[in-house]
């Protein structure tokens, strides 16, 4: 997940979104799989490679990211 998202953000033009799946901050402790992904986001986070908000798409697995 952080590879792939690292590698497409760096073809995306400003204003364009990345969706994940698999990204529900609250089931963290619940599903390995999502922590998986959002300790990756967290990753692009504390490398620089991402800032801003993230959304998080109420009652769904669904994290959206607008490139800056």
């Amino acid at each position: 997940m952080f590879n792939d998202t690292r590698k497409v953000l760096s073809q995306m033009k400003s204003g364009s979104f990345v969706l994940w799946h698999d990204f529900n901050p609250e089931l963290v402790d619940q599903y390995d799989w999502i922590d998986a992904v959002c300790s990756g986001v967290e990753k692009l986070y504390s490398r620089g490679i991402i800032k801003g908000r993230i959304l998080h798409l109420r009652d769904s697995w669904i994290g959206i990211y607008q490139v800056p």
